[in-house]
């Protein structure tokens, strides 16, 4: 996924992690990453912080900072389904 703020371009990559694999073992080496290659970017003056998300809660559940695009709402995806249903009913009637 790409993001583009102003003139910087920002990637948002997405792992499939295999199910043998846990997340928090593939999160335990980022900071070994950005340690590697922060420094070859800005000199090691931004702090990074790179997080693993399931893919399922990335729209509805996510309130991480600098997000991709705005989330949506669940209640709202609940009350929109359940008007829908009303609507059916309606028409079925």
């Amino acid at each position: 996924m790409l993001k583009t703020i102003g003139k910087q371009i920002f990637f948002i990559p997405i792992f499939l992690l295999s199910p043998e694999v846990h997340a928090e073992q593939v999160q335990s080496q980022f900071p070994n990453v950005i340690e590697r290659y922060q420094s070859l970017d800005d000199g090691g003056s931004k702090k990074l912080e790179y997080t693993l998300q399931p893919l399922s809660q990335i729209h509805l559940q996510s309130n991480l900072a600098q997000e991709a695009e705005d989330n949506g709402n669940r209640s709202q995806v609940y009350l929109l389904s359940i008007v829908a249903v009303f609507i059916l009913i309606i028409a079925w009637i």
